[in-house]
């Protein structure tokens, strides 16, 4: 059975990540696709997933799974993490499966769980972080408001090439205002 839905959107739901879904997490952070937009350059292997599961229970943060909007099938991951509570300010992180990418769900996903950052987290700004090739995101953050704020200039090493580390940021104002 699948954890609880703790958000709901249109199309997508977050739910709680249960140990049923490690498998789900390690396949996708070690496909070759996901793994090349995250910070993570060796492979996950059941151990650490697990070990990675048993540590979220302590942390703070927030990590869900995007899943189908009855919450049965996961489609990709997102998080709240590194937040600091005095200044109101957290990081965004968040991939979708290969396989469900360009349905929207990265979107929507983006939209809901900035939404649950401001208005039940009481956060002030969200930053995120994407490498200069993935365009993809590039184009997804600029769409739900966030902007550029600094180029970390070839930060990341990543399949035998240097890339610009961007960073992006969305003022809870912004993201209140039309």
């Amino acid at each position: 059975m699948p954890g609880p839905v703790f958000l709901d959107g249109e199309r997508i739901a977050f739910r709680t990540i249960e140990e049923k879904d490690l498998s789900f997490l390690q396949r996708n952070r070690n496909d070759p696709e996901i793994r090349r937009s995250m910070e993570q350059t060796t492979p996950t292997t059941g151990h650490e997933q697990i070990a990675r599961y048993e540590r979220r229970e302590t942390e703070t943060s927030t990590h869900l799974l995007i899943t189908t909007a009855d919450g049965a099938t996961p489609v990709g991951y997102v998080s709240v993490t590194e937040l600091n509570e005095s200044w109101g300010t957290a990081k965004l992180s968040y991939w979708v499966a290969t396989d469900e990418q360009g349905n929207g769900y990265g979107t929507e996903a983006t939209r809901l769980i900035v939404g649950y950052a401001f208005d039940h987290r009481r956060l002030h700004k969200l930053l995120a972080h994407v490498f200069g090739f993935n365009d993809a995101s590039i184009a997804l953050l600029e769409s739900v408001g966030f902007e550029r704020e600094g180029v970390h200039r070839k930060e990341a090493f990543i399949n035998g090439q240097y890339w610009d580390l961007l960073s992006y940021g969305l003022l809870e104002d912004q993201w209140r205002t039309p």
